[in-house]
């Protein structure tokens, strides 16, 4: 399970505790903590976004300069 689930989780079990409550102010608090656990979720699956445009862009740029510098001649190559 990755930690954007487990984030999840923990904010739907904050919501189904929250439904049991019947104080105002433990569901303030309760729906406190779920919205938090949803912004942490929101951050991991932005980051993982991010390094895997990160990582492609790499992966690019090592094509786009093996291109450009195919590494030294070999012996008997001629050059």
């Amino acid at each position: 399970m990755s930690t954007y689930e487990i984030y999840q989780r923990k904010a739907l079990a904050c919501l189904r505790e929250a439904k049991k409550t019947h104080d105002p102010s433990e569901l303030v608090v309760m729906l406190g903590i779920a919205h938090d656990y949803l912004i942490l979720a929101d951050h991991v699956w932005r980051r993982h976004d991010l390094d895997a445009a990160h990582r492609a862009d790499e992966d690019q740029s090592v094509r786009h300069q093996e291109q450009k510098c195919p590494g030294p001649p070999t012996p008997g190559s001629g050059l």
